[in-house]
């Protein structure tokens, strides 16, 4: 009953495939009022059909999002380096474990500190500066400084950052990938 006009062709090709089901389905022949009641039972078929079809669309497309979901929070959880996710401000929203590794502190204990509390004093300043410029002027950047915790020694790292914006958000962030390269 609803106009092919103000259907977009997804919506039409849903409805031809559900028509061509409720086609299939036993009829039988009547008065006007029969005829009447059977078209709009046909429709509500039609509907229902259309319906249970994107349902299964949602279903589909949901458990493939839970699958991608997992995927990424595997990789950033157990990845061999480590990951931080910086606020624009230089605080801790996000750190793997490999990332807390470095510095020898409980990640629960990290998140929303600023990561400079973790680069030792000689490095500290060099890295403000680092990241005043990477999240002012975006893109991509590397810099080699010490990471340490309180009761650990120093582990040298070469720091790949990146500043970005989150457009569903419209926040900014500098995301860090911290290698570990004491032993070199």
């Amino acid at each position: 009953m609803a106009s092919d006009e103000f259907r977009n062709p997804r919506s039409n090709r849903l409805r031809e495939r559900a028509e061509r089901h409720v086609q299939r389905l036993p009829r039988e022949a009547g008065s006007l009022q029969d005829r009447l009641v059977d078209d709009l039972t046909y429709e509500l078929e039609i509907h229902g059909t259309e319906l249970e079809m994107q349902n299964d669309e949602l279903r589909a497309n949901e458990a493939q999002l839970l699958t991608a979901k997992t995927k990424y929070f595997e990789l950033f959880e157990w990845a061999p380096v480590g990951f931080v996710n910086l606020d624009r401000f230089g605080a801790i929203v996000e750190i793997n474990l490999a990332g807390a590794a470095l510095t020898g502190v409980e990640r629960r204990r990290l998140v929303g500190r600023r990561f400079t509390s973790m680069v030792t004093a000689a490095y500290r300043n060099e890295f403000e500066t680092f990241f005043r410029h990477l999240a002012a002027g975006g893109g991509r950047a590397e810099i080699e400084l010490k990471v340490a915790g309180a009761d650990q020694p120093a582990a040298h790292v070469l720091v790949t950052a990146v500043a970005g914006r989150d457009g569903a958000a419209g926040s900014e962030y500098v995301q860090l990938a911290l290698t570990d390269i004491t032993a070199r």
